[in-house]
């Protein structure tokens, strides 16, 4: 009879219950007239699950922990059906046990795992395992900027949307729940999927969430969300608080992540020690303050946005500056240095010389551009410009035959003006950079190209250019730049120019788009590419990318061994012995440091590093 009854029980619920899902909550605590519901729920989700178990791409660990669930819940719904004579008290012990595997599944119908913030992950991408528990930790020291990234696997087949938000972040060694960390330092942004034309799919622009707060994952997809937090304005101390996923639909759990906050009663420093230079082409002050907030502190200009009008005789009738000075408000409304690009003397003899006749370095020829590059200079003057506000680059990457070029330009350009600071990019050999070295203020080698010489040649080319006691920036060109990994290709390079004694940190290209940033089909030009940046045209101004956050942090690496330099140094000139010791202690670690990072490409061991380089910084500064 009472087999009977609670079959007839379970048939109308299912009847009534078909389309209906209920809360977690109710769910959570079964009374007895709900054993027959939540055997419907649980039969649901087993379904979802086995339905799951059929896609190869679930990794074997996840597969083998999915299928011991599923198969204790099955065992314990039998074992139920089974006890059709038994007293209702043992009814209700069963249901409570089926109840407590399906909490244990309704948690798993959303996986919370990590990854490191420059590995790329795709949609369809799962967990090795199931987590039982993950946290999310910040180490930093004052005035940066601290990124996390987690990864939610959405099981179900409907899309899940959640409400994003980080209560709490207050001092846990004051006990006080004034909240020290402001909303404003927290920035929430979710890893946008795209396929480019190599076919493969990464997961690159990080795009904010917004005033709403809200993630959404399609069915069956993996998703990543990315936290940024801002030190500036954060007294030290150690802070907790929780990252809260509140899914709209309530069918669906509630994920809660700790997360902790340690920050070190360390400055970093608000100016950069090295010049910080990309090739941009930034299309307003959005794009301006957002090079600034990743450390840029020098951006171009184009050298042909004020060219002259000249007669046959190499007399200039005029130049239009109109458009030079609407994107030099733009570009040097912070004081930041600007570098004219890409190179005036070629663009001056393609331009204005070559459809007039005039041979290169002819008689008109010097005429005209002295003329002009005085005017220009005259014009800058004008606008408060002084010599160390700007530079001007002679020919972009003049290799070979263009060495011979330069050289026979260079005594017109010291001669035109000998306070114009020139500058010189590209992949010369020593031989072609001695001899253009009497007309280059500033060098940006190549990094790849100088990397990859023999040892000897190498060390000789390093040597070479530190002995002119000239500025050196290391510089890095390529293609098809979203497929780069964020950690070799943008996190690595400041290291590299520590490691080199460069002053200069610097890479192609901000923003050179082809046609919509977002789509990598729609243009390609002659070369075979289409889109190269390191972000995207958003509604109101750029979007980044993890490219580009992963080189503001190796910038701010860069502080952090340029902060231990110091220490260093200060402890060294103070002559106290127990100072002096700590200092050649610390020298070995700085040095240890940098050459472990660089042979081992180890995202997780500069992370030691880092933490480890702060204690050090502290240790000293104890010392005194």
């Amino acid at each position: 009879m009472k087999y009977t009854v609670f079959f007839l029980e379970l048939f109308v619920l299912l009847a009534v219950n078909l389309y209906a899902v209920p809360s977690h909550k109710e769910l959570l605590s079964p009374k007895p007239l709900d054993i027959p519901l939540l055997v419907f729920n649980s039969n649901q989700l087993i379904n979802n699950y086995l339905s799951l178990l059929n896609d190869t791409s679930v990794p074997p660990g996840l597969r083998r922990e999915i299928e011991t669930k599923v198969s204790r819940e099955q065992e314990a719904l039998y074992e139920l059906k089974s006890s059709s004579d038994h007293p209702q008290s043992d009814l209700n012990d069963k249901a409570q046990l089926i109840n407590n595997l399906y909490q244990d599944l309704f948690q798993l119908q959303t996986l919370l795992w990590k990854s490191s913030n420059t590995h790329n992950i795709i949609p369809n991408q799962r967990p090795e395992s199931i987590s039982e528990s993950i946290s999310l930790d910040f180490s930093g020291i004052q005035d940066e900027y601290l990124s996390a990234c987690i990864n939610l696997t959405n099981l179900t087949p409907k899309n899940y949307k959640a409400r994003v938000k980080l209560s709490g972040l207050f001092n846990k060694d004051t006990g006080s729940n004034i909240r020290m960390v402001p909303y404003d330092n927290i920035v929430f942004r979710k890893a946008v999927f795209r396929k480019l034309r190599n076919g493969k799919i990464y997961g690159d622009a990080l795009v904010s969430l917004g005033d709403s707060g809200l993630w959404e994952i399609p069915a069956e997809e993996t998703g990543q969300l990315w936290i940024t937090l801002k030190t500036h304005g954060v007294v030290a101390g150690s802070f907790q608080g929780t990252l809260q996923l509140n899914p709209l639909d309530k069918s669906l759990p509630i994920k809660e992540i700790p997360v902790s906050l340690e920050v070190y009663p360390i400055l970093l420093p608000e100016k950069l020690p090295i010049a910080a230079y990309l090739w941009d082409y930034a299309l307003n002050d959005a794009y301006v303050r957002d090079l600034r907030d990743h450390k840029v502190n020098t951006f171009l200009m184009d050298g042909w946005v004020c060219p002259p009008v000249c007669d046959k005789n190499g007399n200039v009738l005029s130049i239009d500056f109109s458009l030079h000075d609407r994107l030099l408000s733009t570009k040097h409304k912070y004081g930041n240095p600007i570098i004219y690009s890409y190179g005036v003397v070629p663009r001056f003899n393609d331009e204005i010389a070559k459809p007039r006749g005039w041979a290169y370095l002819s008689k008109p020829w010097k005429k005209a551009f002295k003329e002009w590059i005085r005017q220009w200079m005259a014009h800058l003057k004008e606008k408060g410009l002084d010599y160390q506000d700007f530079s001007i680059q002679i020919w972009d990457e003049a290799v070979k035959e263009s060495v011979s070029q330069v050289t026979a330009v260079g005594p017109l350009l010291r001669e035109t003006d000998p306070h114009i600071r020139w500058v010189m990019d590209g992949r010369q050999t020593i031989q072609e950079a001695k001899v253009m070295d009497p007309y280059v203020d500033i060098w940006i080698p190549h990094l790849d190209s100088l990397l990859s010489l023999k040892d000897k040649d190498k060390n000789e080319l390093i040597e070479w250019y530190k002995s002119t006691h000239k500025p050196v920036w290391c510089y890095t060109c390529n293609v098809n730049l979203t497929a780069q990994d964020p950690f070799k290709s943008y996190r690595l390079e400041p290291w590299y120019a520590w490691k080199l004694g460069f002053s200069g940190v610097c890479f192609w290209t901000y923003n050179s788009w082809r046609g919509d940033s977002w789509d990598d089909f729609d243009i390609v030009d002659k070369d075979g590419y289409s889109d190269n940046g390191v972000v995207y045209q958003g509604t109101y101004g750029p979007v980044p990318s993890r490219r580009w956050e992963a080189f503001r942090d190796g910038l701010q690496d860069y502080q952090y061994l340029y902060l231990l330099n110091q220490e260093i140094l200060k402890a060294e000139a103070s002559g106290i012995p127990a100072s002096v010791s700590l200092a050649k202690e610390s020298r070995i670690l700085l040095n240890t440091a940098v050459d472990d990072i660089l042979e081992s490409h180890s995202e997780t061991r500069l992370l030691q590093w880092r933490r480890k380089i702060t204690d050090q910084i502290l240790k000293i500064q104890e010392c005194k």
